[in-house]
């Protein structure tokens, strides 16, 4: 709990915004992992997106104990819309986004406020991700896949254009990771209720594009944790890569509004390219899924004609003739 003293010392408040959505039979893990976070003075919104199971009777009864726990209902309307609620009702000085099934660090506010205190120019400080399974809540993966190879390259904003760069062609963290200054998100704007998934991914992208400055924790007591879930593996690509496309579009309209430079010329070279590989995926992904009429049209807006005429011709065939 916040104490008056603190309160009279002015410690900074961090907002944490968890849309949850049917997410009753786990949002009690992740309320009850903020109790033991060592910075105190926070305020969890929950903002409940038109749940039907029994969400907001475990969050009320967390409201009930602890009025550091907010809990907002709205109709459904998607986990966009429902981090942009939250974030608008927010109090603190600094937003945490987490998910209604995750987990964070013990120390991450302690931490990554220190970090703040210690680098002002610093906007969003972020910190690494490990992956676990409900089965075994213990673990620590570096990756959902059965790799488990680290891939954070702990990149911050004094190398801002190999962050941005490298931003641009794959994300590099998880929604949990950073914690925020509130001051970013009324510069940038909200997260695009339009995208259906890679949504955070697109709004790491606006931040370095307009050149916020990122700085990397790489602290173990910060760690994003992120649950895995199984899922229909193949449907959930298809969606992030037309995601992922459908983003790139207005990244593409910023990066071509900036001024003539040699950090233009080099993101929008690495946009071009992941774009060109990402329309060439979702063609490959729609003819494994057997979607022929997706595949087709995705062939041909996937190549150029003049050099590609006889391999579209090939896989035009293969994809007609398949049954």
């Amino acid at each position: 709990m916040i104490s008056s003293s603190d309160e009279k010392s002015g410690m900074r408040l961090v907002s944490i915004i968890v849309p949850a959505y049917n997410y009753g039979h786990l949002i009690d893990q992740t309320l009850n992992n903020l109790l033991l976070q060592t910075w105190q003075n926070w305020e969890c919104i929950i903002v409940d997106d038109g749940s039907k199971d029994n969400t907001a009777e475990v969050v009320k009864a967390f409201c009930a104990k602890d009025p550091r726990f907010i809990y907002h209902y709205k109709n459904n309307a998607g986990l966009s819309a429902a981090r942009n609620t939250g974030i608008g009702l927010a109090k603190g000085q600094f937003i945490q986004l987490l998910d209604a099934d995750d987990l964070i660090g013990t120390r991450k506010f302690e931490v990554q406020l220190a970090l703040f205190e210690s680098k002002p120019e610093a906007e969003i400080v972020y910190s690494d991700v490990r992956y676990f399974r409900t089965s075994h809540p213990n673990e620590r993966r570096f990756t959902m896949d059965d790799n488990n190879i680290p891939w954070n390259l702990g990149l911050s904003s004094d190398r801002h254009e190999e962050l941005a760069c490298l931003l641009i062609q794959r994300n590099i963290m998880a929604v949990n990771s950073p914690l925020i200054k509130k001051e970013v998100f009324d510069e940038i704007g909200p997260f695009d209720i339009a995208l259906k998934s890679v949504e955070d991914w697109e709004y790491w992208c606006r931040c370095a594009i307009n050149g916020k400055y990122f700085l990397f924790d790489p602290s173990e007591d910060s760690f994003a944790l992120v649950r895995m879930h199984d899922g229909s593996m193949s449907t959930n690509l298809i969606r992030m890569t037309e995601a992922s496309l459908q983003a790139r579009k207005t990244l593409r309209h910023m990066i071509d509004q900036l001024p003539a430079s040699t950090f233009k010329f080099n993101i929008s070279a690495n946009e071009k390219k992941v774009t060109n590989y990402l329309k060439r995926l979702l063609f490959q992904r729609f003819k494994d899924a057997g979607f022929k009429t997706k595949a087709f049209v995705q062939l041909w807006r996937s190549y150029p004609l003049a050099s590609e005429f006889k391999f579209l011709l090939k896989e035009s065939k293969e994809i007609l003739i398949k049954k």
